[in-house]
């Protein structure tokens, strides 16, 4: 049945089979699909709704010939909603065809706005999508627990956000194409925490950790290691302040830097060594002031003294002491060793040389 509009064009409502089988019912104009009508593709696929020009515009529903249900989800395509020229675009809801599901805004067949993913895999990205990627502000669910709540550029996160580890700990602060980069802090599932810089997704530059065993390093970092000048103070009250050179790149939840270079250790009973140290170690040229008076003034082997080096003991406030050459001193005074020393002990001859 043909019907002349005024407009001069030319409305029916039939059925027309084409060449490779496909097969159209519903409205033409001038010989084209469209208004409403089916389209019975040859390989089983169809889409449902309406037509301009031979192209999807307006709302319709486009489905795969393989689409079905599976236990929780769904295998093949099935996209119900706004199509332009077409291509999706406007909101629908799209079973991707691995079993993801997307809910939300498209433009030219993308993402698109504000949008739901729900991904075969099961992680889930709720939030803004720009060009087919997540971008914006948005909420990651991972299937294994984990959550990133925050800004996100090209799918990545990037500027700030907070990411919950589901085994314990936790990020917040500044992101870059993915990775912790900026400040931040990090939090241990043991209970440790780090505030300061990352780079590339490594603590790296100045920062501090507190440890759970209540231990704390305040100073330079590189590639997650303590390296550089900083401070190391035990939950005890003693502590090392001098440099770090770093031993490798593997995370671990207590200090894993090594001292370097020159140094000052403090413990609390009072002792004190100030000079070099070597993969954490006293060693090389150092001066250790003992709690009661000693001070030894020489190389270190193994944070043993050792080599030629000056050992005094000795105090002015009228105490009676010991020195270590096992004399006894009454009063002030000194006594002095100096001469070769072996694996922190005197070795050769000597006397006593008090003063």
């Amino acid at each position: 049945m043909k019907m002349v509009h005024r407009d001069g064009r030319i409305y029916r409502i039939g059925i027309k089979r084409y060449p490779n089988n496909d097969k159209y019912e519903g409205e033409f104009v001038d010989g084209r699909r469209e208004g409403r009508g089916l389209l019975m593709y040859s390989n089983g696929d169809s889409y449902n709704g309406e037509w301009m020009n031979n192209l999807f515009h307006g709302n319709g529903i486009f489905i795969t010939k393989d689409f079905h249900a599976r236990r929780a989800d769904y295998i093949g395509q099935r996209y119900e909603g706004a199509f332009d020229c077409g291509q999706k675009h406007g909101y629908g809801l799209f079973h991707i065809g691995d079993g993801g599901v997307y809910d939300g805004y498209f433009e030219d067949n993308l993402f698109h706005g504000q949008g739901v993913l729900q991904a075969a895999s099961g992680d889930k990205f709720s939030g803004t999508w720009c060009r087919g990627k997540i971008s914006g502000s948005g909420d990651i669910e991972f299937a294994n627990g984990d959550v990133y709540n925050g800004e996100l550029v090209g799918g990545k996160f990037h500027g700030n956000g907070s990411f919950s580890y589901k085994a314990g700990g936790s990020y917040r602060g500044m992101y870059k194409h993915g990775d912790m980069d900026g400040l931040g802090t990090r939090t241990f599932a043991n209970g440790s925490a780090y505030e300061g810089a990352f780079i590339d997704g490594a603590m790296h530059g100045e920062g501090m950790m507190h440890w759970a065993n209540k231990n704390q390093y305040v100073g330079i970092w590189k590639d997650n290691m303590p390296h550089g000048r900083g401070r190391y103070t035990w939950s005890d009250g003693g502590f090392y302040e001098g440099a770090y050179l770093d031993q490798g790149r593997e995370l671990h939840s207590t200090a894993s830097g090594k001292r370097n270079g020159y140094g000052v250790r403090w413990w609390v009973s009072g002792n004190r060594y100030e000079g070099e140290w070597r993969d954490d170690q006293m060693e090389g040229s150092g001066r250790f002031i003992g709690a009661h008076g000693s001070v030894y003034t020489g190389p270190f082997c193994g944070n043993q003294k050792c080599g030629q080096g000056k050992e005094q003991w000795g105090n002015q406030l009228g105490v009676t002491y010991r020195c270590g050459m096992k004399f006894k001193h009454k009063g002030r005074g000194y006594c002095r060793y100096e001469g070769e020393f072996r694996n922190g002990v005197f070795h050769g001859l000597y006397g006593p040389c008090p003063a």
